[in-house]
């Protein structure tokens, strides 16, 4: 089932049948492939498997604006939400949720409005070489488990 914000899918998350259940989240960028499909069945194996009462595993596709250093490589990212939710429901998922940045990011995208630096470790290593990539990874996850 697929739902363009968090804001629909928790409607239907607390009418009905699903009220209080355990949501297993699996969060993507979309592009899904079989290495995103294994991470579906497994947490479908676990909602069915390890939980009592309801279970909703749900599956958000959201390309991340801040996770990317050039404007190029954002542009140039895949977007194949119909092949997403496809797969995603093939393996098993309830829900295919596609957030806009909106949604995300209500203030504005962060680095566009305020700048958030997560400290040293998003700046070495593999940081060092993509500005701002970790400190965007860090910002969605925060915002994602928020809406979830």
């Amino acid at each position: 089932m697929r739902f363009l914000g968090f804001a629909a899918w928790r409607e239907h998350l607390n009418g009905g049948p699903n009220k209080g259940a355990t949501v297993l989240f699996v969060p993507t960028m979309g592009a899904l492939h079989e290495g995103h499909g294994d991470l579906i069945r497994a947490a479908r194996k676990m909602a069915d498997e390890h939980f009592e009462g309801p279970s909703h595993v749900v599956v958000s596709v959201f390309i991340n604006p801040t996770q990317f250093d050039e404007q190029s490589d954002f542009a140039a990212y895949p977007a194949t939400p119909e092949d997403d939710l496809r797969l995603a429901e093939q393996a098993g998922a309830d829900a295919v949720v596609f957030p806009g940045v909106s949604e995300m990011y209500p203030e504005g995208v962060p680095g566009q409005v305020d700048a958030i630096d997560y400290g040293p470790l998003t700046s070495s290593l593999e940081g060092a070489e993509r500005r701002g990539h970790f400190d965007g990874v860090v910002t969605v996850v925060r915002t994602l488990m928020r809406l979830v």
